[in-house]
């Protein structure tokens, strides 16, 4: 029996396993049959589909390619690279990296992330019109049709508005990717130069992206430069990451109408069996963090995880780091720092990093308070606050590197998207304004390609109202506008900048009071007292006076 009927048979068993077992009195019973066909039929085009927007086409890992360092393969009914005039072009690589790199550590220079993607390949497809992929033989975001001259904009739903046969959907869509293998390879070791012809790993879909978030990560190479987070190209980073894998899913479910849920965490303060963390969607979790048998994901193996992997190399997803740890115990931020995020009119602040103060990419990213809007060492807010509340000590979220292998990760990121969508239809700051040109931390500067995508894309380029993307959100107005009044513009305090003056942080409701401390109040209470005993002293010396008979 060939693997892929295998997996069909399985998946097929499991199917009717999960029915009689656990939905047998449930509504989502009712959907299973349509469930059973999309998993059969996605599986049929398992060996036969590729997906675009990750990190390298199997067609450009030979030698040849790589003695050339040239990309450009040849699209499906054509016979010239990228598909030739009126489709793409093979195009020289134009180094966007910043000159001013005076701040930068001198292990970027050995960091084969380097000037994205330079160390492997300097010409790759340059696609026309709406043309794209790695052999401009797709469309871009948005656009469909064998021209790819159709408009279609997808829509992001708030997972728990889904209906039971949309949730079927989802869970079978995803699980579909994690046996999926795709025509992208994960490179298996890093390189010190382009001289050395790279090795490549098989990867499934689903695992193929947990290996993109590591490779970005500080744990892949020695340097342990992060090109996803700690600076100002956070949120374009999650953004094209986010839409690089609906692709994926709609690619190998032949479903290009899928669009990801996403998840309000605002609306419960825990994530458990009423919502979220259920087995109707990313699985319920018993205390120890393990994922309920009835939950397709109970059956995943997670990879990526830093102990299995060497640090100067990228990961192995060959090797299972074990099954997601979802705790769930911690507690998830209010509405009312979310709405506090959207008041701040300044993208990013100079210095571009974990202690920008009035940053909304900082504060969205969660190093900022969500009352003052000042740095706060000493806790994790929003984004950071996700990841920790429902991982908890040891989970597979709690450690951002490999956190996308709990598929809550993609529910998350789309909520942080959405906050960052408001943002933009708000506040309208132009790309210019928002990513600065240099001076942030390497692989996060505006024109900088966004690590380790392929074909590459700047993060210029994702920084763009959702709908120029190919999607929207369900819920939210041209104008950003959802829900609550979002309150007063801007961060409440500037910092300081001169040493001997301070600035009082100010909260949402007003100024905090100015140093009044113990020994003040007790000093008012003495001057008070005093005060009150001389005014009854001198009262009776003035009625004794006046009453005193006369000489």
């Amino acid at each position: 029996m060939s693997h892929t009927l295998k997996i069909a048979r399985q998946k097929r068993i499991f199917v009717l396993i999960v029915c009689d077992r656990v939905w047998q009195k449930s509504v989502l019973c009712e959907t299973m049959a349509t469930v059973k066909r999309l998993v059969l039929v996605a599986v049929l085009w398992m060996a036969l589909l590729q997906v675009t927007d990750a990190q390298f086409p199997r067609a450009c890992t030979d030698a040849a390619s790589f003695r050339r360092r040239e990309c450009c393969p040849v699209p499906t009914g054509f016979t010239e690279p990228c598909g030739g005039t009126g489709r793409g072009q093979c195009a020289n690589f134009t180094d966007p990296t910043p000159t001013n790199q005076t701040e930068w550590p001198p292990v970027y220079n050995l960091d084969d992330r380097r000037r994205w993607p330079s160390v492997f390949f300097t010409r790759f497809c340059s696609c026309e019109g709406n043309f794209a992929g790695a052999d401009c033989g797709m469309c871009k975001r948005g656009f469909r049709g064998s021209n790819c001259t159709e408009t279609k904009i997808l829509i992001r739903k708030n997972v728990l508005n889904l209906t039971a046969e949309e949730k079927a959907k989802f869970i079978a869509y995803i699980n579909n990717t994690k046996y999926a293998q795709i025509q992208y390879v994960a490179a298996s070791e890093s390189y010190a130069n382009a001289s050395i012809v790279p090795q490549f790993r098989n990867v499934s879909a689903y695992d193929f992206f947990v290996y993109l978030q590591y490779y970005a990560g500080v744990h892949s190479f020695p340097s342990g430069l992060d090109f996803s987070q700690g600076s100002a190209g956070f949120a374009t980073w999650n953004r094209a990451f986010l839409v690089a894998f609906e692709l994926a899913v709609q690619v190998v479910n032949a479903d290009y109408d899928f669009a990801l849920p996403y998840y309000d965490w605002t609306e419960s303060s825990s994530c458990n069996s009423s919502n979220v963390c259920s087995n109707d969607l990313v699985g319920a979790n018993n205390a120890s963090g393990m994922l309920d048998d009835m939950s397709v994901f109970s059956r995943w193996n997670t990879v990526c995880a830093p102990s299995n992997t060497t640090g100067a190399k990228p990961c192995d997803v060959n090797v299972d780091t074990g099954p997601i740890i979802r705790k769930a115990d911690g507690s998830l931020p209010a509405k009312k720092e979310v709405n506090f995020a959207q008041r701040l009119t300044t993208f990013d602040k100079a210095g571009y990093n974990k202690t920008s103060d009035c940053s909304f990419r900082n504060l969205l990213e969660g190093f900022v308070n969500t009352g003052t809007g000042i740095h706060d060492p000493g806790r994790r807010y929003l984004n950071e606050q996700v990841h920790q509340s429902l991982g908890g000590t040891g989970g597979t979220m709690s450690q951002l590197w490999q956190a996308s292998n709990d598929p809550i990760f993609y529910l998350h990121r789309c909520f942080m998207d959405r906050i960052f969508e408001k943002w933009m239809r708000r506040h309208n700051v132009s790309v210019d304004a928002a990513l600065p040109e240099s001076g942030a931390a390497p692989g996060h500067n505006r024109h900088e390609n966004i690590v380790p995508l392929f074909p590459p894309i700047s993060h210029a380029a994702v920084y763009k109202r959702s709908t120029a993307l190919g999607y929207d959100y369900a819920d939210i107005s041209s104008n950003g506008m959802s829900g609550s009044n979002i309150g007063p513009d801007d961060c409440p305090v500037l910092p300081t900048t001169t040493p001997m003056m301070t600035t009082t942080p100010v909260t949402a409701a007003g100024p905090e009071p100015a140093h009044i401390t113990a020994g003040l109040i007790v000093g008012f209470c003495v001057a008070a007292a005093l005060g009150i005993a001389a005014l009854g002293m001198l009262a009776y010396c003035i009625k004794s006076y006046t009453s005193k008979p006369a000489p």
